[in-house]
């Protein structure tokens, strides 16, 4: 069965990985929400695709030099700012199943962290190429099958 996933959110209709994407994309018939997920210069889980802020911010902050605090001051060229792995999830909570894309190494901790917050959360796929350790997701998903 095919899957129709909201790309970074709904990339395309509002600035990706943003929370108007978000918000756009639980609003569609989709099956799914996949974002990317980057860590900060203080271990913090951000949403943003980049490894910079260049081009979806009105300046531009490289992600692993940058503390979550200082990442937040800036504004995305929607107005909104960087969200945080656990703002994204609160928005989503469980109405649909998520796909994370992890872009970096070092996130399992807080990855485990984070998810362990959200018990009943719907994971459809992990990552691709950054594979996270199986003791960081929660033990048990609901079947998305239909």
């Amino acid at each position: 069965m095919i899957k129709i996933i909201g790309h970074r959110g709904a990339a395309g209709i509002e600035l990706e990985n943003s929370a108007s994407s978000i918000k756009a994309a639980l609003k569609l018939p989709l099956d799914g929400i996949e974002f990317d997920v980057r860590r900060t210069k203080d271990g913090k889980l951000i949403v943003l695709h980049d490894w910079h802020t260049g081009r979806v911010a009105t300046e531009k902050r490289f992600v692993v030099e940058s503390t979550l605090a200082e990442l937040q001051t800036l504004k995305l060229k929607n107005g909104q700012h960087i969200m945080t792995l656990e703002e994204t999830l609160g928005l989503i909570g469980t109405s649909m199943p998520i796909v994370l894309d992890i872009k970096d190494f070092g996130v399992s901790e807080e990855l485990q962290r984070t998810l362990q917050e959200y018990p009943k959360l719907r994971i459809l796929a992990q990552p691709t190429w950054y594979i996270v350790p199986a003791r960081c997701m929660p033990p048990a998903y609901p079947s998305t099958n239909g």
